[in-house]
């Protein structure tokens, strides 16, 4: 799979979905995951027919989901269509990555480092 790639997914609440490759990093795989379902896994789709939809709406997309690549396999992804990434689809990556420059952001699948205590380091094992 690769950057632009769309593919269907199995989707946690029954049927299927469509999400869009935006970014391969290391074991993080930056998606779109769009409102539309489908009773079927689909073989072709419309571009121009996904969306995002409202987070009021029974179903709803994210523009931009960071998932462990592990998460991401777990949906057993199958290739669509490539379409290209285009720019505006970049505005939420490009937010989660200044935030994650910071330590403020999280990949979903991957747990947070706990902070150590400064009394931790006293009691290390071997």
């Amino acid at each position: 799979m690769r950057e632009g790639d769309l593919c269907s997914i199995v989707s946690g609440q029954g049927g299927y979905k469509v999400v869009k490759i935006l970014k391969l990093e290391d074991d993080i795989v930056h998606a779109r995951l769009y409102a539309n379902r489908f009773d079927e896994r689909p073989s072709s789709v419309q571009p121009d027919e996904l969306e995002l939809g409202a987070i009021d709406e029974e179903s709803f997309g994210i523009g931009h989901l960071p998932l462990a690549s592990s998460e991401f396999e777990a949906w057993q992804p199958q290739t669509i269509a490539h379409h290209p990434v285009q720019p505006d689809e970049l505005d939420g990556y490009e937010e989660w990555r200044q935030a994650a420059e910071k330590g403020e952001a999280g990949v979903w699948g991957v747990q947070p480092a706990k902070p150590r205590s400064p009394l931790g380091r006293l009691f290390r094992r071997g």
